[in-house]
């Protein structure tokens, strides 16, 4: 039995499975692409909201400071802290104070607010209970 050879052997790849090959290879790396950007504005908005945090934090520790030195001072106010080095997003910050008798305490709410990169207003809002602070009695050397 004798066995035909084909006249038309083939080598490397045809014009058709090129071009098959590289629109699959051009969709998978736009999918990739549009993964990437969307990737980098949920990182910009994690970071805002991160930094929006830390500030509510920080002036609800300046607050508590305060509770220790002049608690009756201690009043509902708002600011805009500066914006720090590499921030590309403006911060505003609120804080209500509620006086509360018997027990004497201050319920303090801060919240801190900045515009997302659509538009739209993002807060965050942290609370806490503030009491005056009682002058420490500590004699020393005494038995």
């Amino acid at each position: 039995m004798m066995i035909r050879h084909s006249r038309w052997i083939q080598r490397g790849f045809s014009l058709h499975e090129a071009m098959i090959s590289l629109a699959v290879l051009s969709s998978g790396l736009l999918a990739l692409a549009q993964f990437q950007s969307q990737i980098h504005e949920n990182s910009g908005q994690t970071k805002a909201q991160s930094t929006a945090v830390n500030l509510a934090q920080q002036k609800l520790e300046a607050l508590r400071d305060q509770a220790g030195t002049d608690y009756a001072g201690i009043a509902e106010g708002r600011d805009t802290p500066p914006m720090q080095a590499g921030d590309n997003t403006r911060f505003n910050r609120h804080w209500t104070i509620t006086h509360h008798d018997s027990p004497s305490y201050k319920a303090v709410s801060v919240t801190t607010d900045w515009q997302s990169i659509d538009g739209e207003t993002q807060s965050v809002r942290i609370a806490s209970l503030l009491a005056p602070r009682a002058p420490s009695r500590c004699q020393l050397g005494t038995e």
